[in-house]
C-alpha cells in the first residue's frame, strides 16, 4: 500500500510539473503575443504619421518574430499593412515598389498570400496611375480572396481604392468602390471586432463621399450607421459623437435645401 501511494505521490507530481510547464509555456506565448501586438500598433503610428518607411522595417520585424513562434498566417497578415506602407511612400517610384513585391512573393508559398500579393500589385498600379494594369491585378486579387475566403483582405483592398481615387478628385469611382466595400462588410463579416476600426473608416469616408455628390440621403443613412455603431462603443469620446451629431444636422440641411 505504501508502495502504491508512494507511486501515486511520484504520478501527482510529474502531472503538476507538467501542468506547471504548459501553464508557463501558455502564459509565455500570451505575453509574446501581447508584446507583438504591442509593436503592431506602433508599426500602425509610424504608418500613420507617414513615417512608412521606419513602418515598413518595424513590420518586416515583427512577421520574423510570428514565424519564429509559429504563427505563420499572421506573420502573412501583416503583408497587407506592409504592402500599403511601401505603396504609399513617393520615395519609391512604381518599378522599385513592384520590385519589392516580388522579392516577396518569391519566398512565400503561403495559400493566403497569393491574394495579398495581387491586391498589392494592383493598389501599386492604381497610385501610380496605371489603370489597365490595376484592373487586371484587381479581378485577378478577387478570385484568391474569394477562393480563400478572406473576406476582410477584400474589403480593405476596396476601401484603400476608394480612398485613393477620393484624393484623386474621382468621386465616381470611389463610390463604386467604397460601395464594394460596404457591400462585403454587410454581406460576410459585420460586427467583427477585428476589423472595428475598417467599419468606422467606412462609413466616414461613405458619407463624405456621398455628400460631395450630393446624394443627401444616402449620405444620411451611412451617418446614422457610425453613430449606431459608436454608440454601442464604452470607450467612445462624447466630442467623436458630438462631431458626427453635426456632421447628421448639416446633411439634413443640405437635403432640406435640395
Amino acid at each position: 500500500m505504501n508502495k502504491i501511494k508512494k507511486g501515486l505521490h511520484i504520478l501527482l507530481l510529474l502531472l503538476s510539473f507538467q501542468l506547471s510547464a504548459f501553464q508557463g509555456s501558455r502564459n509565455a506565448e500570451k505575453e509574446a503575443l501581447e508584446l507583438l501586438s504591442e509593436q503592431e500598433k506602433e508599426a500602425e503610428r509610424l504608418y500613420l504619421e507617414g513615417r512608412t518607411l521606419e513602418a515598413i522595417q518595424k513590420f518586416e520585424a515583427i512577421q520574423e518574430n510570428y514565424r519564429e513562434i509559429g504563427l505563420t498566417e499572421k506573420a502573412i497578415d501583416l503583408y497587407e499593412d506592409l504592402f500599403a506602407a511601401l505603396i504609399q511612400n513617393d520615395n519609391f517610384e512604381l518599378s522599385a515598389k513592384i520590385e519589392k513585391i516580388e522579392a516577396c512573393a518569391e519566398k512565400e508559398s503561403h495559400p493566403y498570400f497569393r491574394g495579398l500579393y495581387t491586391g498589392a500589385l494592383s493598389y501599386a498600379y492604381l497610385y501610380h496611375e496605371e489603370m489597365d494594369s490595376m484592373q487586371k491585378y484587381y479581378e485577378l486579387a478577387l478570385i484568391e480572396f474569394h477562393k480563400n475566403s478572406r473576406c476582410k483582405d477584400e474589403m480593405v483592398l476596396n476601401l484603400y481604392f476608394a480612398y485613393d481615387l477620393y484624393l484623386k478628385d474621382n468621386l465616381i469611382e470611389s463610390k463604386y468602390y467604397i460601395e464594394a466595400a460596404a457591400e462585403t462588410l454587410n454581406k460576410k463579416i459585420d460586427n467583427d471586432s477585428d476589423i472595428k476600426d475598417e467599419i468606422h473608416i467606412i462609413y466616414n469616408l461613405q458619407t463624405v463621399i456621398y455628400m460631395d455628390l450630393g446624394e443627401y440621403t444616402k449620405a444620411i443613412h451611412s451617418n446614422l450607421k457610425r453613430i449606431t455603431l459608436l454608440k454601442k462603443e464604452k470607450e467612445t469620446d462624447r466630442e467623436v459623437l458630438v462631431y458626427e451629431y453635426n456632421n447628421l444636422a448639416t446633411t439634413y440641411s443640405y437635403l432640406k435645401d435640395h
